[in-house]
């Protein structure tokens, strides 16, 4: 299981020191699926993987 913590950006443009984990949408096409909220603009997300 693999997690990451991007941003939720919504329709307004952040700076780029806001977003340095990522953005939500780049974690979605990335095959990740929403867990939860995670403070004001940040998201849990996950992606299970096969083992090596």
């Amino acid at each position: 299981m693999v997690e990451g913590y991007p941003h939720e950006t919504g329709e307004k443009r952040m700076s780029n020191s806001f977003v340095y984990n990522g953005t939500r949408t780049m974690y979605e096409q990335a095959g990740f699926g929403f867990v939860r909220s995670k403070g004001m603009k940040n998201t849990v997300m996950r992606r299970t993987i096969q083992p090596a």
